[in-house]
């Protein structure tokens, strides 16, 4: 008994801050004792109430990659509190980000070169329409890329809407891939399962069973060069994409 305590204490210990891996092992049958299984969805086999919907502000959006990318705020600083939430939770014609587009929006609308020549090209009163076109109901943000002046009538509908209006001068395709990354890890569906969760040859593996039967133990057995423990007790599973748990160490485990 005292050697498996010990053993449970070095196992906590060498728990890795943050680590993700996008595959989770679970049992393929229902046997009694440990399970070791072949890698599926887990979120097939919950209740969906139990997994949890996320949001996250523009406020916060901003923070987390400013200093990435270069980020200006530039207008609308009152809708910051605007949240953005999964697609579970989006209209089928809305989108998270992607490039000015007004007839499939997104939440996030990225002004790049092409976008910002497409309104110049127009005279002011069409081009009036256009940004009057962007602000509809479900907009939070407005990014204007590749460091593009920023037309003064964009600023005052920001404004006018508090609807939050950031600068950069990065690409605008770099900004959509890493908004996308961002609000995909962010965003993502989450629930919680009670097991030993390692990182075995870049593999995912979550051992379960009932409590005190062994799981660190088995654990420690396993850890080896390449290979390394993640969450011991608690799991957190994202998925981060439709066929893609992550599988994560809780904050207040690390």
């Amino acid at each position: 008994e005292a050697g498996a305590v010990q053993q449970r204490q070095h196992v906590d210990q060498h728990l890795p801050s943050g680590a993700h891996f996008a595959a989770v092992a679970q049992p393929a049958a229902q046997q009694p004792g440990l399970a070791v299984g072949a890698a599926i969805d887990p979120f097939r086999e919950l209740q969906h109430d139990r997994c949890q919907a996320r949001q996250v502000s523009v406020e916060r959006l901003f923070a987390d990659n400013q200093a990435r990318l270069g980020m200006t705020w530039l207008a609308g600083r009152q809708g910051g509190n605007k949240v953005l939430t999964g697609e579970a939770e989006l209209k089928p014609t809305i989108g998270q980000v992607g490039h000015m587009n007004f007839i499939h929006p997104f939440r996030i609308q990225i002004l790049g070169a092409a976008e910002l020549a497409f309104l110049r090209g127009q005279d002011e009163a069409a081009a009036r329409a256009s940004i009057d076109r962007l602000f509809g109901a479900d907009l939070v943000a407005v990014t204007v890329a590749n460091g593009e002046t920023v037309p003064p009538y964009l600023v005052e509908q920001a404004n006018a809407h508090h609807v939050a209006l950031f600068s950069s001068a990065q690409p605008s395709p770099h900004l959509v891939d890493v908004f996308r990354l961002y609000l995909s890890r962010m965003l993502a569906e989450v629930t919680t399962l009670h097991g030993v969760f390692l990182d075995v040859l870049e593999m995912g593996v979550l051992i379960t069973g009932a409590s005190a039967i062994g799981k660190s133990e088995l654990a420690l057995e396993l850890i080896s060069p390449g290979n390394g423990p993640v969450a011991d007790d608690i799991v957190e599973l994202y998925r981060i994409s439709p066929d893609t748990p992550e599988g994560r160490c809780p904050t207040l485990l690390r």
